[in-house]
């Protein structure tokens, strides 16, 4: 097997720096952080995610935890931990999927969510993390699937998440 001998040059380096940072900027400004205020609308809140993965994958989960925070909005880690009160009731479930992390972890993750009564609404989604993985044929209906290879893809699929609940919770 031949080894690739050329160096890494600190300006190729440097340039995708730039180019990851032009990109958190022009998401920053599409997205608003302060969440819009609807007049007349409750506060109470109504949708949170649960994000799953492996034990590989602790750092892809941290930062999915810290993208949704910053976009203010409820999420967990640990199953046990989700609120088992009315004051919520859809759920979003991101499964970050690398070689470790098994379809039948997802099904049984969907099948236990599913007998949760307050969640009226559930959605789940995989956020593939490497690109030579493919998600199973046997997943449960309606999965969406979303690519997670870096940083940027990940801060992506979250944003599109969180859009399209903003959409359907639309004043």
């Amino acid at each position: 097997m031949k080894q690739n001998t050329e160096p890494i040059q600190l300006s190729d380096i440097a340039s995708q720096i730039a180019d990851e940072m032009n990109i958190q900027q022009a998401i920053d400004a599409i997205d608003p952080q302060e969440p819009s205020d609807c007049s007349g609308k409750s506060q109470i809140l109504r949708h949170i995610y649960f994000i799953s993965g492996s034990s590989d994958a602790h750092r892809e989960i941290k930062h999915i935890h810290e993208i949704l925070e910053r976009k203010n909005r409820s999420c967990f880690c640990d199953i046990n931990q989700l609120p088992m009160d009315d004051s919520f009731n859809e759920l979003t479930c991101i499964c970050l999927l690398d070689s470790l992390y098994q379809a039948q972890q997802i099904k049984d993750l969907n099948k236990r969510l599913q007998t949760t009564p307050q969640f009226k609404k559930l959605r789940m989604v995989l956020i593939l993390l490497y690109p030579h993985i493919s998600p199973s044929d046997d997943l449960p209906e309606k999965t969406i699937c979303l690519p997670g290879f870096d940083r940027i893809s990940r801060e992506l699929a979250i944003f599109k998440l969180v859009q399209e609940e903003d959409s359907i919770e639309s004043c």
